[in-house]
């Protein structure tokens, strides 16, 4: 994927291993999408991103 954050691996890693929610979706061992959502726990929850491989947008990966 192409994104600005994906140019520092270490830092994407430390933000992700630091969100109140991650959740991936995968195909044949390769990343196709991800969202991030940020949270305090009592009342707010927000989405901070959602990102989709675009080999794979549009087949509903990012839909409910």
């Amino acid at each position: 994927m192409n994104w600005v954050s994906g140019e520092y691996p270490k830092r994407l890693y430390k933000a992700l291993m630091h969100s109140s929610t991650v959740i991936s979706a995968w195909k044949d061992g390769k990343l196709c999408g991800l969202v991030r959502v940020l949270d305090d726990s009592e009342m707010l929850a927000y989405v901070h991103y959602v990102l989709v491989n675009p080999k794979y947008q549009g087949l509903g990966i990012a839909g409910i």
